[in-house]
């Protein structure tokens, strides 16, 4: 199979899930795996910046704790 007749197959059997948790479940898998190719398609020197710049960030305070994801999920419920 070709994998333009994969996507389509795949359409049809998504269309068919009675699931939503199922339906998460794929799309999680889906956004992981386009991080991991997005990561892989860094040169070693764009890997390196992106570190200095998170360190940088860190310097500057730019960052949240685990407190405060903590505090902010709470509200989510």
């Amino acid at each position: 199979m070709d994998i333009q007749a994969t996507k389509i197959e795949l359409v049809r059997q998504l269309l068919n899930v009675k699931k939503e948790s199922v339906l998460l479940k794929i799309q999680a898998m889906l956004r992981k795996e386009q991080s991991v190719d997005e990561l892989e398609s860094l040169t070693l020197q764009q890997y390196i910046e992106s570190i200095k710049e998170a360190d940088a960030q860190i310097d500057r305070g730019e960052y949240k704790t685990i407190e405060s994801f903590e505090a902010d999920s709470a509200k989510w419920r």
